[in-house]
């Protein structure tokens, strides 16, 4: 297996979300140099080796100055919330398709897009189609040699959605989002960051698409419960959520969003996310072609949390948990529905 040099800093977006945290912290740790895309460049940690890029993903001269004499791209930012599939679309799609067209515009030929697992299935909502057309604004590119990861539901510390479900365990039950014959995969958040950077590395990935997971089979809504129930040293019961009364929190959450002119993570499509019955991995076998390998279970992953978790009060309020469908690779644009 040939890896690339890691002599040219590697490009990165979404470097302030919840996993492109923890791949720029992984990248650096073993020596990488790191270009990284940012609206509040404070919120980027100071390091030697890591060079801040202030814009947004909508800023031709602050992507131009992104990819200028980098090895490769690592796109990780993306939207979760919008209010409009027009918004969706500008963000996970064209502006991948113009970073693309950036990176081989300066003669780069590396390019790993994050996306998701709900990119398969873009008929369920505005955010699924929105991902499928990403990819393949990125597989239109002859000249990038791309790959593709959709990681499935991301979990780990700094996980303020997980730290509620962990709150409402100690009370003995977990909401089921889904049907009972629903299996779900998941991967802990360093596992996730690991396996992007082995995909960058690796020639053997060039345009291939991969979604990762924890090595499980997918989880089903049951087995989380009893991860829990490990977790939390107590017996933790898996309580499905009718439809219909999802049905009208998501319509309540939509219509209260269309009048405030905020957008929501909670609408009758991501509802439709959540009662979909297959979110497994499947696509690629990156242990294969790059030799990565996941090295947190999910019991393992909710017990380390739980071992850390604050207790119930503390925790801030927070949108609902992403469905299982959503990776939470993006930037902060899954805390903020803003652009980095």
């Amino acid at each position: 297996m040939t890896l690339l040099s890691a002599a040219a800093p590697i490009a990165l977006t979404g470097a302030t979300g919840f996993l492109g945290r923890a791949l720029c912290s992984q990248l650096l740790q073993r020596g990488d140099h790191v270009r990284a895309l940012a609206r509040m460049v404070s919120a980027l940690p100071a390091h030697a080796r890591l060079t801040p890029i202030a814009g947004d993903l909508r800023d031709p001269a602050a992507l131009a100055a992104l990819c200028a004499g980098a090895g490769g791209v690592i796109h990780c930012a993306g939207l979760v919330k919008a209010r409009s599939r027009e918004e969706f679309f500008a963000v996970n799609a064209e502006a991948t398709a113009a970073l693309a067209q950036q990176a081989a515009q300066q003669g780069l030929r590396r390019f790993v897009l994050i996306s998701s697992l709900a990119a398969r299935e873009p008929s369920l909502s505005a955010y699924c189609a929105s991902k499928a057309a990403g990819e393949a604004r990125l597989r239109a590119h002859a000249a990038l040699d791309w790959t593709i990861v959709r990681p499935p539901a991301i979990y780990g510390p700094g996980d303020r959605e997980l730290a509620k479900l962990l709150a409402l365990a100690r009370f003995g039950f977990a909401p089921a989002l889904g049907p009972p014959s629903a299996r779900i995969s998941m991967i802990h958040v360093r596992d996730a960051a690991s396996a992007i950077a082995a995909a960058y590395d690796c020639p053997a990935t060039y345009r291939q698409t991969y979604e990762i997971d924890d090595g499980a089979s997918g989880h089903s809504w049951g087995e989380m419960a009893a991860a829990l129930s490990l977790a939390q040293k107590r017996r933790v019961r898996s309580v499905p959520i009718p439809l219909a009364l999802a049905g009208i929190a998501a319509g309540v959450s939509a219509a209260a969003a269309k009048l405030s002119g905020q957008a929501t993570i909670f609408t009758p499509g991501k509802l439709r996310e959540m009662r979909h019955s297959d979110w497994v991995s499947r696509a690629g076998n990156l242990t294969a072609d790059a030799g990565w390998h996941p090295t947190t279970g999910l019991a393992e992953g909710f017990a380390q949390l739980a071992a850390k978790a604050q207790p119930l009060g503390k925790t801030q309020a927070r949108p609902l948990p992403a469905p299982p469908g959503t990776s939470r690779s993006e930037s902060d644009l899954t805390e903020s529905n803003q652009i980095g």
